[in-house]
């Protein structure tokens, strides 16, 4: 992917595009019990999600990857998207929101697979004027691995970093 690199944009910022970044990998397998309590709550007769040969939906492919909410293990656990909040951060803007998800599935999730994520920036937008205030843009992908290195898929995060008219700069 080839990017115009802003005159005004951080070298930390820069540095930060198109390398891989947050690598984790799920707490916990792919389970059966999930993928089947997942479906009650949402009452989905599918056999696919009952039978012997359950599967998970294509849509729980983040779920797999996310780190756990806490652990007696860590002190501050990874956040998912991390490379959202540092770029908020970094750039100085009080305000950052995800504006929009696309995803793509490549491959089933299986049963007993561990998944692992790795995030990558995409680009970064000059500062621009918007209804919302003075900001950037930013692309995350997230990509989405087995233990295997099976593309399993990948959602595309289109985010927007900003301060309200009249916030200084930090």
């Amino acid at each position: 992917m080839t990017i115009a690199i802003d005159d005004d944009l951080p070298q930390a910022v820069q540095a930060m595009l198109d390398r891989p970044r947050h690598a984790c990998s799920g707490p916990w397998p792919v389970s059966r019990e999930a993928v089947q309590s997942l479906a009650a709550a949402i009452q989905d007769p599918d056999p696919r999600r009952w039978g012997q040969q359950c599967t998970a939906p294509q849509t729980m492919l983040s779920t797999w990857a996310r780190p756990a909410r806490w652990s007696p293990d860590e002190a501050l656990p990874q956040k998912p998207l991390q490379t959202h909040y540092e770029l908020k951060e970094l750039l100085g803007y009080p305000v950052a929101i995800v504006s929009g998800i696309e995803s793509h599935f490549h491959a089933p999730v299986i049963l007993g697979a561990t998944v692992r994520s790795v995030e990558l920036l995409r680009s970064v937008s000059a500062e621009k004027d918007t209804r919302l205030g003075r900001g950037r843009f930013w692309s995350i992908e997230v990509q989405y691995h087995d233990e295997a290195g099976v593309l399993l898929g990948i959602e595309e995060y289109e985010c927007l970093g900003y301060r309200r008219a009249g916030e200084p700069h930090a």
